[in-house]
This record gives C-alpha cells, structure tokens and sequence, in this order.
C-alpha cells in the first residue's frame, strides 16, 4: 500500500506540466532541426555551380531545334529559377539575326523541379527598353507558348531585319500565343495581335525608289499562325499622310528576308498629305474610274514588289 501511495503521489505532482514540458522540448528540436535543414539547402543552392547546371538544361531543352540561345551571365534565382542576363536567341540558318534579351527569369513548379519532370515554366525579363512575360507548357506531344510583351523598342528590335538603309522605330506591345513540336517552325501554329504607337519609317525603297519618310500615330495587325504561314486577317496603320490597310499572307522563309508576300494592299493619301506623299501614290498602278486604291504586294520581305 505504502508503494501505491507513492507512486500514485510521483504522478500528481508529474501531472499534466510534465508532459506539456516534453512537447515544448520536442517541438524546439524539430524546429531547430528545419532551421537545419533550410540552411543546409541554402547552403547547398549557393554552392552549386549553376553556370554549368543552366548551360546543360538549356541545351538539353533547344536539342534539335532551329535555333542557338547563349547568355553572358546566370544566377540562382531561390527557390525555383534562374535568372539570365545577356540572353541571344538566333537562327541556326542565320545566325548574325538575333534577338537580344537584356534578362530572363525562369521559374518552374517546385513539385515538377523535385521529382525531375518540369513540364512547365514562367517566363519574364526585360528586353528593348520593354518588358515581356508569359509561360511554357509540355503538353506532349506538342510545347504550348503564350507571351505577352509591353513597349518594346522597334528600332533596336528590327534593326538586324531591316535591309539597309531602312530604319523604323516607334513601340510596340504583343500577345503571342504559340504550339508545335519545337523542332521546326513549319509545326508551329498561333495567333498574333500587334498594337504600335509613333511608327515612323525612313530610307525605304520599293522597286527601286525612294519612299518619302513615313509616320503612323496608330498600327494595329491581328495575324494566324499556321504551318510556317502568316495569314495577315488585318493590318491598320493611320498617319497624318497616309492610311494603310492590308490582308493576305506571308510564307515564313529561312532567312526570314526572304519570306514570300502575297498581301492584297490599301493605299490611301489623306487630306493633310504632303505634296511628295501625293505624288508617291499618283506614281502607283492606275486603276479604273471609281475602283478603289488596291494593290498585290508580292516579292520578299527584302524585294516587295507592288503592282
């Protein structure tokens, strides 16, 4: 009895603090061991040599693709990406035509990252003075793009597309939705809106002539994209000289100067045209009394011919 009596006493003044005194024990060690394990994976992702770790996931991702992407720099972007600076995406057919991505962050799921199958990835970076943004999902057997871009300088965007002495400038913003296999552009089918604002063109030559310097407040072209085919649905452009409208397709060719044009094209002076512009368009293919001013551009990109 006297034993019972003492154990029974140890218990009362044990109580309940006992065991509440454990868990605060057990609850500080299993803290104190994430804290552990999150430096230990800092720790592990900053030592990383995540040069190389990028260079061999992006070329395992553009293996047999048309085309050749480099960086100047890269960097760990915690917890789930990377970030690029210095990024050039060119053609393997022409490589001297480049765009340039002043930097790219890449993210992708954790989930997909850490059981080894990332099949999806966001996108967002800086590039021609604009910024752009957007997402890439493997849905197999096709790679489905969306991308959204927002001010882009055309000057420093077109400048290796335009034949010399052309120039353009003026921004513009885009949505691109695309899908194909991503090894060849003729799989690739999407849809394209275009907006420009303060378009301006200069030292064009068409067939030979000079055109007079043009500007355009408003650019608007709403396009498909199917099988290695443009289909222009509608292209607007306003300006104080002239207003231009076009429909039609466009043959994507490699180099892309060489794209094949069959555009049904509007050309009409406005009533603030300046005399050269009015003299331009009385040069044009006549048309019949009352027919409407519209032409067939044909030819390339770097040789239009209008007629």
């Amino acid at each position: 009895m006297r034993v019972s009596a003492a154990l029974s006493r140890a218990a009362a003044l044990a109580g309940p603090g006992a065991g509440a005194g454990r868990w605060q024990r057990h609850r500080l060690a299993i803290a104190y061991g994430a804290f552990a394990v999150l430096v230990f994976v800092l720790f592990l992702a900053e030592s990383l040599p995540h040069d190389r770790i990028a260079a061999a996931v992006l070329a395992s991702a553009t293996s047999g693709a048309p085309i050749v992407v480099d960086f100047k720099d890269v960097a760990y972007a915690f917890p789930n990406g990377y970030r690029f600076q210095g990024v050039r995406i060119a053609p393997l057919a022409q490589p001297e035509v480049a765009l340039q991505l002043t930097d790219l962050t890449v993210r992708t799921p954790l989930l997909g990252l850490l059981l080894g199958r990332p099949n999806r990835a966001s996108l967002a970076g800086d590039a021609y003075e604009g910024t752009f943004q957007g997402e890439v999902q493997d849905a197999a057997p096709r790679i489905e793009a969306v991308l959204h871009a927002d001010s882009l300088d055309l000057g420093r965007a077109l400048a290796a597309f335009l034949p010399p002495p052309a120039t353009v400038s003026g921004r513009a913003s885009f949505e691109l939705t695309l899908a194909g296999d991503g090894r060849t552009t003729r799989s690739a089918d999407g849809d394209l809106h275009l907006r420009a604002s303060g378009l301006a063109l200069g030292h064009l030559i068409v067939q030979g002539f000079a055109v007079p310097d043009l500007s355009f407040s408003d650019c608007d072209l709403t396009a498909q994209i199917r099988s290695g085919r443009v289909q222009v649905r509608e292209l607007r452009a306003s300006g104080p000289d002239v207003e231009v409208s076009a429909s039609g397709d466009v043959l994507l060719r490699e180099p892309v100067q060489t794209s094949i044009l069959n555009l049904r094209l509007s050309i009409a002076p406005t009533g603030t045209s300046r005399p050269e512009i009015r003299i331009l368009t009385g040069l044009l293919p006549r048309r019949g009394p009352g027919d409407q001013p519209t032409y067939n551009l044909s030819g390339t990109l770097a040789a239009p011919v209008l007629r």
